[in-house]
């Protein structure tokens, strides 16, 4: 191979040139960095899960048409409509970014569209969170998509249960993406049943496993009847108590008793551990149109074929949950 020789000028200039190139890659590579570890914390936990891999992280600062990228409270406000309208955990969507659970996508088209917030109709006639248009698709009315669970149940509808997003691909929601994950995993969301009216709480006299979980009245800032998801993309959610972990310093969640499976088989709370099938829950949705009820099912992962349900015979406070063979249309299996 023949050697080319260099003289002194031309060597300055090259190692000049080395010299900058070096300085612009170390910037760049500081600013990819800072930008990666804002926007992606759940990348590590998706890819521990073993779930499908995720897309390359969300650029910082990059804009969506109607204004920006929006903010992980805002995605854990719509994060508890998409969960009760039964978008998926654990089944994928491929975005051009990579492939993403069905529901961190549904909300991050919710945060492309509105922030999240209720929306009045605009001129196109397109309504409330994820900015539908009812003459498009009968027989949903306006006002119905004017409520925040009806319109997060049509969503649910229009996209084939999560499975096509192209009415919204023009929208920018890809951006969200990110956002959209940390939200759902840190929101709460609380469960009211339809057929008692009373709400799912934790007893907070009796804390610990095998601590009850009972009905009570519901009451909007009892922190015991409130749950926050917890997870990781690809697997099933549990829920863990708020109220014990901010009086108590202890994370217990919703379980199914794995020794008692059948009509009347305890939920009680115990210890949190993601791996545990029997704390996992999938929500059924209702696919109601026209009315702000999610009416949603609660099915335990773990037992496979039993319910979250209200006792229908002893109502008010302190009166029973239990597990029950799954049936839709019983008001006792369906939450709010």
């Amino acid at each position: 191979m023949k050697r080319i020789r260099f003289g002194p000028g031309a060597l300055a200039v090259i190692s000049a040139v080395a010299t900058l190139m070096v300085i612009c890659s170390a910037s760049t590579a500081v600013a990819s960095t800072h930008a990666t570890a804002i926007t992606r914390t759940m990348v590590t936990a998706h890819m521990l899960a073993g779930g499908p891999k995720l897309g390359p992280p969300i650029p910082v600062g990059k804009a969506k048409p109607d204004g920006g990228i929006g903010t992980v409270a805002q995605a854990q406000e719509c994060a508890p409509l998409a969960a009760k309208a039964g978008f998926s955990f654990n089944n994928y969507y491929d975005t051009p970014d990579g492939e993403y659970p069905q529901i961190v996508v549904a909300i991050a088209v919710a945060l492309a569209e509105s922030n999240c917030e209720d929306a009045a109709p605009n001129a196109d006639g397109a309504t409330g969170i994820w900015q539908i248009i009812a003459a498009d698709h009968p027989p949903v009315t306006t006002a119905c998509l004017e409520e925040d669970q009806c319109n997060a149940d049509d969503a649910k509808i229009v996209s084939d249960n999560g499975s096509d997003w192209a009415p919204w691909a023009g929208d920018g929601y890809q951006v969200n993406l990110g956002v959209a994950e940390q939200g759902l995993f840190s929101a709460t969301i609380t469960l009211q049943s339809q057929g008692d009216g009373t709400c799912l709480d934790a007893d907070s006299t009796d804390v610990g496993n095998g601590g009850k979980i009972f009905q009570w009245d519901c009451n909007s800032s009892d922190s015991y009847q409130q749950w926050f998801i917890v997870g990781s993309a690809g697997s099933q959610p549990i829920f863990e108590n708020v109220g014990i972990l901010d009086n108590d310093g202890e994370a217990y969640c919703l379980d199914a008793d794995a020794s008692d499976v059948g009509n009347g088989g305890k939920i009680f709370q115990w210890g949190c551990n993601q791996s545990d099938s029997y704390q996992q829950w999938w929500f059924w949705g209702s696919n109601n149109i026209n009315s702000d009820n999610a009416e949603a099912g609660l099915h335990s992962q773990g037992t496979g074929s039993t319910c979250l349900d209200a006792d229908g015979t002893d109502k008010g406070d302190g009166a029973p949950i239990f597990q029950w063979d799954c049936n839709q249309s019983d008001a006792y299996q369906q939450w709010n």
